[in-house]
């Protein structure tokens, strides 16, 4: 009986070696074979492209030019209706402001009093003479010491007349020389501020 021999061999790797040239060649040809193939499809997808882009950029345009035009006409629309209600208004304060111009209060004389000469027996209070030397009627409405406001509902004084304004001084009182401010204010505005010695 005969034994048989095992022979074993093993092969890790199997190496070709081609040259470089030969292997850029077939690679070159595999891809080439791979280009052709979808060249033809690709370029009729370019050429349907083509088309729509020109298409797409009219339409953005045109898109533009409606988003625009809509714009503008509310802005338009807004800005009408606002500038009238500005002109309105403005309208009312140039006209007063013009009558205020028209105005022109003069405080004539001013009295400053002690003990029993005051109304409603307060120690000290103010007499003070205001002439209308505007073209219309003015309507004092408000009258300052030294800052304070004594405010009471005062008739209109027409054209060159003169109205006598008394109020009694509350808490307040000035010795002899010293230097009282008074101011007086229209309804309208117009103020005349004057320096008086009690």
């Amino acid at each position: 009986m005969s034994v048989p021999v095992h022979t074993s061999r093993v092969v890790l790797f199997q190496i070709t070696w081609l040259p470089i040239q030969t292997r850029a060649s077939v690679m070159t040809g595999e891809r080439e074979k791979r280009l052709t193939k979808f060249r033809l499809p690709k370029k009729r997808v370019n050429n349907g492209r083509r088309s729509r882009l020109g298409i797409s950029t009219i339409m953005a345009n045109l898109l533009m030019l409606i988003i625009v035009v809509t714009l503008s006409s509310l802005l338009f629309t807004w800005s009408v209706s606002s500038f009238s209600g500005y002109q309105s208004g403005a309208g009312f304060w140039f006209s007063s402001r013009s009558n205020a111009n028209q105005e022109r209060p003069n405080v004539e004389n001013v009295f400053f009093s002690s003990g029993g000469n005051c109304p409603g027996g307060y120690p000290y209070c103010v007499t003070l003479y205001v002439r209308n030397v505007g073209t219309i009627p003015i309507t004092i409405s408000s009258i300052y010491l030294n800052q304070t406001l004594y405010s009471q509902s005062y008739p209109p004084i027409l054209v060159n007349g003169v109205q006598q304004f008394q109020f009694p001084l509350i808490g307040q009182s000035w010795l002899k020389g010293d230097l009282q401010t008074i101011t007086v204010a229209t309804s309208r505005g117009t103020t005349v501020q004057t320096t008086w010695v009690s």
